[in-house]
C-alpha cells in the first residue's frame, strides 16, 4: 500500500514537471526537436516556454504501468513473472503519459490508440482508469483536434460506460474519487457529459448523429444524476 502511494505520487510529479512552462501557443512538433525559442517568458509567467523533456527510459517506465499487469523486478521463480497493476497506478500512469503527449506531437501519435482503447466498452477497464483516460483524450482533442477525430466514437461511448460489464461494486479505487454504490461507472458518464458538452460548445467536435444518439440514451440512464445532467446538456 505504501509503495503504491509512493509510485502514484512519483507519476503525478513527473507529469506535472513535464508541464512546467506549457503554453497553448507553443508548437509541439518543434518542441519535440528542442526548438522552443518562439515562446518567450513574461513577467507574469517567467517559466513560459520551458520544456523539460522526459527521457525515453522514463517514458518506457511509465508505459510499463499502463497494462493490467506489469513485470516483477528480479523475479525469483519465473523469467517473465507478472503482477497485477493496481488501478490507481494505471490511472496515474495514463495521466502522466497524456501530459508527456501534450508537449510532443510525435509521442501523441504513437500513444493515442493505447489511451483510446481503455475507453472501449469491451476492455473491462476500471472506472478510475477510464475516467482519467477520458480526461486525457479531452485535452488531446483540444491540442490535436485532427488526430483525435477518429477516436471520438470511443469518447462518445463513455456516455454509456459499464453497461456491458459486470463490476464488483464493493471495490473502491485508491484515487481521491471513489466509485461506490450500485452504479460504479456513473462518474465516468458524468465526466463524459461534461467533457463532450464543453468540446461541442467550443467547436472542437461537431454535433453529429453519433453524439445525438448517445446523449439521448444518457437521458434515459437509470442513474438520476446522469439523466438530469444529460438533459441539461441537451437544453444548452
Amino acid at each position: 500500500r505504501d509503495d503504491e502511494q509512493l509510485l502514484s505520487r512519483a507519476l503525478y510529479f513527473v507529469g506535472e514537471l513535464s508541464m512546467i512552462g506549457f503554453s497553448s501557443q507553443e508548437d509541439s512538433s518543434r518542441l519535440s526537436k528542442k526548438k522552443s525559442r518562439d515562446i518567450t517568458p513574461t513577467d507574469n509567467d517567467p517559466v513560459r516556454g520551458l520544456f523539460i523533456q522526459p527521457s525515453k527510459r522514463l517514458i518506457h517506465l511509465v508505459k510499463l504501468m499502463l497494462p493490467c499487469s506489469m513485470p516483477l523486478p528480479n523475479p525469483n521463480n519465473a523469467e517473465n513473472a507478472l503482477t497485477p497493476t493496481p488501478s490507481s497506478i494505471r490511472a496515474h500512469a495514463f495521466v502522466a503519459l497524456g501530459k508527456f503527449c501534450l508537449r510532443n506531437e510525435a509521442l501523441a501519435k504513437e500513444n493515442l490508440n493505447i489511451i483510446a482503447r481503455e475507453l472501449d466498452q469491451d476492455s473491462n477497464t476500471d472506472p478510475a482508469v477510464m475516467s482519467n483516460c477520458l480526461m486525457v483524450m479531452g485535452d488531446m482533442c483540444v491540442r490535436y483536434t485532427n488526430l483525435v477525430d477518429k477516436y471520438l466514437v470511443f469518447m462518445a461511448g463513455c456516455l454509456q460506460a459499464g453497461e456491458k460489464k459486470l463490476v464488483d461494486v464493493n471495490s473502491k479505487s485508491h484515487l481521491s474519487i471513489t466509485f461506490d454504490g450500485t452504479i460504479p461507472y456513473a462518474m465516468v458518464k458524468k465526466n463524459a457529459i461534461l467533457l463532450l458538452s464543453s468540446l461541442l460548445l467550443q467547436d472542437y467536435v461537431k454535433w453529429r448523429g453519433l453524439f445525438v444518439h448517445r446523449f439521448l440514451a444518457a437521458v434515459a440512464d437509470e442513474d438520476d444524476e446522469v439523466s438530469c445532467l444529460a438533459q441539461t446538456a441537451l437544453r444548452g
